[in-house]
């Protein structure tokens, strides 16, 4: 029912806060803590043990029926909680405390099946990630692509940013952030000698400890590095990311749209059942009457 929903909703919720109070020194080792956990956790348990009691004989559906991912999980969750448990899945040895801590935290993932905005978020998400699978593989193509421009056209002047190839992809996800692309643009304008952004030294100071920042054939791109740089940003930070937030509002959309219809056929069904209730009653009465008619009459 709504009540128990809500009050498991709430343990949920409690669990999620002692989870956050036993980072704190001294407060995991607290008795009143454990003890509020430990009832947490029978509750959970008695919630997980009712619901496979609810399937009856067939009690296996628990496991295998309409929500099998998140009973599935739910009852992972309750059994790996316990201690004596945790330490024979790891074969007699104690297990970690993080862990431990790891699995309670977990339970908070249960208030996405409790919430149903939050399960309409996750819904579309999930839904989405198929429509994002296709934009990354075009990303990654786009990096494959600027990162052997970059390292045939700026390599010479700044070995640091440009050394391999995946050394060039990493910058150019630093670049596709937004974090100081500008810098790396500038280092090939203006040369390694006259802008080194603190990473590369002149011949007066090179050393053979600092020989990855020397600058050895400092060139200048005036004209390249900025088209370069601003196509790249404007393609991966900017049109992908647009892509990104569009498959994603596009799949959210569909999970609402099908949210709705689900509402929409459950208030039909329950408008249905009050209906039938309504005509069973009436029919009850009419019967009472009738058969009170037919006493009076007799009599």
């Amino acid at each position: 029912g709504e009540r128990f929903g809500a009050f498991i909703l709430l343990c949920i919720v409690i669990a999620g806060v002692l989870v956050g109070m036993q980072t704190y020194p001294g407060v995991e080792t607290d008795d009143n803590v454990n003890m509020v956990d430990a009832i947490i956790l029978y509750i959970f348990t008695a919630e997980t043990g009712l619901k496979i009691l609810s399937e009856g004989w067939a009690f296996w559906r628990f496991w295998v029926g309409s929500e099998w991912k998140w009973n599935n999980f739910d009852f992972f969750i309750v059994v790996a909680s316990y201690e004596q448990i945790a330490t024979m899945m790891f074969a007699g040895g104690e297990p970690p405390v993080a862990l431990l801590r790891l699995l309670r935290l977990a339970r908070l993932v249960k208030l996405f099946k409790k919430i149903p905005q939050l399960q309409m978020i996750v819904m579309g998400l999930a839904g989405g990630i198929k429509s994002i699978v296709y934009i990354v593989i075009l990303l990654l193509l786009v990096f494959y692509l600027y990162a052997i421009v970059g390292i045939t056209c700026f390599r010479t002047n700044d070995p640091w940013h440009y050394r391999d190839l995946q050394t060039t992809i990493l910058t150019l996800f630093r670049a596709s952030t937004l974090e100081d692309w500008t810098d790396i643009m500038y280092i090939s304008i203006f040369g390694c000698d006259k802008y080194n952004s603190g990473i590369y030294v002149l011949p007066e100071n090179f050393t053979p400890d600092n020989k990855i920042e020397w600058c050895l054939a400092p060139e200048q791109s005036q004209l390249l590095s900025p088209f370069y740089w601003v196509t790249f940003v404007v393609v991966s930070a900017l049109v992908m990311l647009s892509l990104f937030i569009g498959a994603v509002t596009m799949s959210m959309t569909e999970s609402m749209d099908q949210m709705k219809e689900e509402e929409e056929e459950a208030t039909r069904k329950r408008m249905k059942e009050k209906q039938m209730k309504k005509m069973k009653a009436a029919q009850e009465a009419n019967l009472e009457r009738r058969n009170s008619q037919l006493l009076e009459i007799e009599s």
